[in-house]
Formats: C-alpha cells, structure tokens, sequence
C-alpha cells in the first residue's frame, strides 16, 4: 500500500469519526431539545386548561375541556386531555386517548409506550395532558435520515480530496524518488536530486539528500582515482620488468635456465592483464574513453567469435554462429563491445572442457539479444548473485584461470550501455550468458 493511500485512509478514517462523533452529539442534542420542548408543551397545555376549569368551577359550571378548546387557539396542536374525578371517573375528554390506558395518581411527567403523559391536580379533580411523542420527534427523524444519506457522501467527498491533496503534498517526494532513479541508472553521482521551493520537511530531506549524494560522489571519486592512478604507475615497471625479462631469455642458453624465464614472463603477461583491466574499470566507470555510434552487433559478433574459433579449435570445441539476416543495429561504443564479446566467448572457452559452444544474436520489436551458451561445468546456483562482482570466483580451482575481473568488466561495460546481462545455468548442463540491448530504429526516410 503506497503512502499517499495511507494518508488518504488515515485522513477519511478521520473525518468519518468527526462525523460519527458529531452526528450522535447533535442527535442527543435535538433529542433531549425535543424532549424539552414535549414537555414544556404538555405542561403548557396544562396550565391553560387548569385555568379554564377554575373558571368553569368559579362561576359553578361543570368543567368541560371541549366548550374551553373552541373559546381558545392557544391550546398546542395534536394534544389529548382527560378530566378526571377523584374516583377516577371521566368527565371529559379531549382528542385522541390510548386504548386500555389507566389514569395514576402520581403527578408530574411520565412516558408510556409512544406517549408523554403529565398528571395534575386542579382542585378537587385530576387533569391528564398526553401527546404522542412521535409527532413531536419528526424534526429528529428528519435529521437522523439526512444525516445516513449525506454523511457516506462526505466521506466520499473526504477520500477523494485526501487523496487529491496527499498526492499534491507528495509530489515533490514522487520527484526526488524519478529523479534518484534516474542517477542510480544512469550511475551519475555527481548530480542531486530537485529540492522543493517551499522549505518544509521535504526541503529538509532533499538538503540532507543532495548532501550525502555530495560526500558519497567524493568518496567514489577518491576510489577511482587511487584505481586508475595504481593501474597506471604498476604498468610501466611491469612493462619494463617484461623487457628485462626478455632480454634475459635472449642472453640464457641453458635450458633449465629458460623454463623459469618463460613462467616468469607468462606470471607478468597475466599480471599486465590484471593491470590493463583494473584501469580499464576505472575509465568505465568515471565514463571516460566511450563513445556512441550505431553498430551492427552481429557484425561485431560474427568477428569477434571467428578471431578466437582457432583456440576453440584447438581445444577440441565447437563453436557455432546463429545469426540474423537482417542486421541487428544497437548504438554503443565498438571497441568496448568487442571486449564484452571477446570476455564471455574466453569465458565459455576456460570452462567448457568439451561439447560446443553457440553464440547467437536475434532481435524483436524494440530489444537486442545476444547468447552465449556453453556445455560446460554451469554455474553453482550460490554463486549466481555474485558472479559478476569483482574477483569473485565460485570455486578456488578457478582461481587458476583467470583473476575474477572479466565478468566485472563485461557488466560495467553493458550498463553503461543502458543494457543488461543475465547468467543461468542450463537444465542440460553448462551456462547462458544472455546481453539484452535497446535496439537502435531508424527514423524512415
């Protein structure tokens, strides 16, 4: 669940309990103002009744509350009266009077069923005043049905502006996270990340950002250049140790004297490898000595793998070319792509002791793919996620064959690139070694 529908949530979740809250406030409001207003009515009512009968009483008629009610307009609508004797027996009554209903002797207010009741003395008799209390509540019904109508509209109304507002508060984050994308890769360091005109809490984060990009771009860069500038001083004494060398093997005329020369000289042949690759890192990833063209990669392939098909050959391997008639164009730099082919068919011929070994490039709509796969030992599934770190080897016996950069050098050349490699071993056995690059497409003339 992504942040901004977290807030939304959170903040809707907030406003339906600020509605609950309030509803049943207001609710309880209007019923105990209700309740009051019933009461005031009933107690209304019977005062002005009350004084009708003393005045019946004074001037020696029988009370009646009918003869009253038409002398009288102020008598609140939708009340029922009862004039009783001290026996309990009716003299008369006014409106509408529940069935089975019983006459108390305690007076003051009291609710039975759906009727508020107020008992009373007036002289020698007893005045009832009821009312239903449904009428009196119909302003509460009216509420409580608005209320359920509206209130699941304005949590709806509360989630979309939440989530409209939460995604303009998040924007200027959703553009530092595009932004820090982008650096990642692209592998640029030296750029930072847009920081928001308003300095708030996401300023504060972009400032602390930009200056852990700063200091961290600084150590990288320390790192590349101590790389470039070791790779660069070793390889003139190792040249000049190579020459020494030689001249040594030229002078020698013993043959137990010429066998270490030669080991020595190989021991520096791989040593100035070493070297050459370790600078060549270095160069790659401070984005030096690359440049882009448009390249027909199974050109380049088909050359690369016919300069080595003689050290196959010798070793007793196939190799074989699956190759697209129409050409694969991709945009790259030529001579850095020669040696990411060049690494992985060495590769493929240090660990396939026998079988063969297939290089194809084919393409689809907007992708270019390159394969190379082998019928040798594979890859150990542990040591996949590290295959191409540098000086990694899956076994110590491989330690022998090669000093662990290659495939280092081959994944900093292809991303910079904007491409990918991928490494599997093979159900059958043996491994793949699969490049995928963006097609270059040719705008139509």
């Amino acid at each position: 669940m992504t942040l901004r529908l977290r807030l939304t949530l959170f903040y809707t979740l907030l406003v339906a309990l600020i509605l609950a809250i309030s509803g049943v406030g207001v609710h309880m409001l209007m019923a105990r103002s209700f309740s009051q207003r019933l009461d005031e009515s009933l107690l209304q009512a019977g005062s002005l009744l009350r004084s009708f009968i003393i005045d019946d009483y004074d001037i020696g008629e029988d009370p009646s509350l009918q003869q009253n009610l038409q002398s009288s307009t102020r008598l609140v609508n939708n009340l029922s009266a009862l004039l009783l004797t001290k026996d309990g027996k009716i003299l008369d009554r006014l409106g509408e009077i529940p069935e089975g209903f019983t006459a108390t002797s305690e007076d003051g207010f009291k609710t039975v069923g759906k009727w508020r009741i107020w008992n009373g003395q007036v002289l020698t008799y007893k005045l009832i005043v009821l009312k239903e209390r449904e009428a009196s509540f119909s302003g509460l019904r009216l509420f409580d049905l608005s209320f359920l109508l509206f209130a699941p509209i304005a949590v709806l109304v509360a989630f979309a502006l939440s989530y409209l507002f939460a995604g303009l508060a998040l924007k200027p984050v959703d553009k530092m996270t595009r932004a820090a994308y982008d650096l990642a890769q692209k592998r640029t360091w030296r750029e930072s990340l847009p920081e928001p005109e308003t300095q708030d809490e996401v300023w504060r984060l972009a400032k602390a950002t930009n200056s852990l990009l700063e200091r961290l771009a600084s150590v990288i860069e320390t790192e590349k250049r101590f790389t470039a500038d070791a790779a660069h001083e070793l390889r003139t004494p190792i040249t000049v140790f190579q020459l020494r060398l030689e001249k040594a093997l030229e002078r020698a005329k013993d043959e137990t004297i010429k066998e270490p020369i030669y080991d020595a000289l190989e021991a520096s042949d791989e040593l100035l490898a070493l070297v050459e690759k370790l600078l060549t890192l270095a160069r790659l990833e401070a984005g030096q000595d690359l440049t882009l063209e448009t390249i027909a990669l199974d050109e380049l392939v088909f050359r690369e793998s016919e300069s080595l098909r003689p050290l196959f050959s010798a070793k007793g391997l196939v190799l074989s070319l699956d190759l697209t008639e129409d050409p694969v164009l991709i945009k790259g730099d030529s001579t850095a792509l020669e040696l990411v082919v060049r690494n992985l068919l060495d590769n493929a011929l240090k660990f396939t002791p026998q079988g063969n070994v297939t290089v194809s490039v084919f393409q689809d709509n907007t992708t270019a793919y390159c394969n190379i796969s082998d019928t040798g030992v594979g890859i150990p599934s542990e040591a996949l996620p590290h295959l191409f770190e540098r000086f990694f080897q899956a076994d110590a016996h491989y330690r022998q064959l090669g000093s662990g950069l290659g495939l280092a050098l081959v994944k900093s050349i292809v991303e910079w690139h904007g491409a990918t490699i991928r490494a599997e071993t093979m159900s059958e056995g043996g491994s793949t070694f699969t490049v995928t690059f963006p097609l270059y497409l040719q705008k139509s003339q």
